[in-house]
């Protein structure tokens, strides 16, 4: 949305405000004059009703109060006075003024109040769809790149293999490139459909005991391969350590952490595992650019990534961390991000319940 449409949106509201002000003030003042009005009315019926018990000769309960009066007609010269009702009359009309005017006060202020809510929603419905609208715009934008760029690498690499290109001692490697492309494609949509499962308000699958030995050393080694030498991946685990959650969501957690290091321009990757009372804490310590440590919680936001991170060494659409954090939390768990300060490096804490052995009979 450009600043002329948002210049524009703000004097409609600003407009709106101000009329909005100006009926109200209109509104105060007639309802104030029916008040007024009604009171008049009733003052008036009075003194016709003490004028015709003049003409009658009959004054009733009315008596001759002195001068001035509220209201009233003479029965004998203006010196002696004005035939007037009870007080008890007056009391109870100026008590029907009060009511009449602290319940139109009371309606006006509810009635302002509703008008400023529904105002006040308005105004941040319309800048949540324009915030919506920005984000839609930068994410589809880093989307259609990041799925542009490996997909242009694997033509490029099909290409060049199929028409024989490629030396033979350099084959192996130019298809481990293209695996590690394939892998990138897969895992940016694997995180657009659990963003979209989590939009939507989907339900998780049952958490189960997991072995951690077995699916870091697998990760690990996946991502050496992968590597073709770039980078190195390490692992440090306690035997026998079990976390509880769901398998494919702990993965896929691990994966873009390590993402997230090589986009950072990691060249070596530490896993350690260790138990922390009842969590289980993974850590993925990098020698990357790191991050401010002021910028520790930011990275989880969505659409967010550090400020250090010019998109040269692989981007993002900002999802990445955002989607650790809620599938680590929907666990039980939770993500945590830790840097010295830029250049040096940075650590990605993966929290997950503890899960007890199984005791045998």
């Amino acid at each position: 949305m450009d600043s002329k449409t948002f210049r524009t949106e703000y004097m409609v509201f600003g407009f709106a405000l101000v009329t909005l002000a100006a009926l109200t003030m209109w509104w105060s003042t007639a309802l104030v004059q029916w008040v007024d009005g009604g009171y008049a009315r009733q003052l008036l019926e009075l003194e016709h009703e003490a004028l015709n018990r003049v003409v009658r000769q009959d004054p009733g309960d009315y008596v001759l109060r002195p001068l001035p009066h509220r209201m009233g007609c003479s029965l004998a010269p203006e010196a002696q006075g004005q035939l007037c009702p009870p007080e008890s009359v007056f009391n109870e009309l100026e008590s029907w003024r009060e009511r009449r005017t602290f319940m139109v006060q009371g309606e006006l202020g509810l009635l302002m109040i509703l008008l400023c809510i529904a105002f006040w929603m308005l105004f941040r419905l319309v800048r949540s769809e324009r915030r919506f609208a920005e984000e839609m715009s930068f994410f589809l934008g880093r989307v259609t790149h990041d799925m542009k760029t490996p997909l242009a690498g694997l033509k490029a690499l099909l290409q060049s293999l199929y028409k024989g290109r490629v030396p033979e001692e350099e084959r192996q490697r130019m298809l481990l490139l293209g695996l590690e492309q394939v892998a990138r494609e897969e895992r940016l949509v694997s995180n657009l459909l659990t963003a979209q499962r989590m939009r939507a308000g989907g339900q998780r699958r049952n958490d189960q005991p997991v072995a951690l030995v077995p699916l870091l050393e697998r990760l690990v080694s996946e991502r050496n391969l992968l590597a073709h030498g770039e980078r190195e991946y390490r692992l440090e685990c306690a035997d026998n350590l079990r976390a509880r959650g769901d398998r494919d969501e702990i993965q896929s957690i691990l994966h873009n952490l390590l993402d997230n290091a090589q986009k950072c321009g990691a060249t070596r990757v530490h896993i350690k595992t260790s138990l922390c009372g009842d969590l289980v804490r993974i850590d993925c310590l990098d020698d990357g650019e790191g991050f401010p440590p002021t910028e520790a919680d930011n990275l989880f936001d969505a659409f967010v990534r550090s400020s250090t991170d010019s998109g040269a060494s692989g981007g993002g659409v900002g999802l990445g961390l955002y989607l650790c954090r809620r599938l680590a939390r929907e666990m039980g768990g939770d993500v945590k991000a830790s840097s010295e300060g830029l250049g040096q490096g940075a650590c990605f804490s993966l929290l997950l319940p503890f899960a007890q052995e199984e005791q045998t009979p």
